[in-house]
């Protein structure tokens, strides 16, 4: 996956990750879900500085699905955080710290 310097324009800027045991069964999408939105909230404001209720900012997730879970070359067993410009402007630096 190409990354890009928070120095740069970018749309979306990933804040969490949250890993799952490689030997775990797929807990199904329901869950993996409930998961990301409890961690993705939680992990927000210590990485914003300001909580998600308040920030000009957006946040999502992105869960892994049963195919990538039990595929042998790809094993995702990753859950992504992200975040962007609630008005969809492009972030110039990283939000990380930055209180908005």
């Amino acid at each position: 996956m190409p990354y890009i310097a928070c120095t740069e324009s970018h749309t979306h800027e990933i804040y969490a990750v949250k890993e799952y045991d490689e030997n775990a069964v797929y807990p199904g999408f329901d869950q993996l879900e409930d998961e990301a939105r409890l961690a993705c909230l939680s992990a927000f404001d210590a990485y914003v500085g300001r909580s998600a209720f308040d920030s000009s900012l957006f946040y999502s997730w992105l869960v892994p699905t049963l195919d990538g879970w039990n595929n042998k070359d790809i094993k995702d067993r990753t859950t992504l955080c992200v975040l962007g410009a609630g008005d969809g402007s492009r972030l110039t630096q990283s939000a990380k710290g930055s209180n908005i």
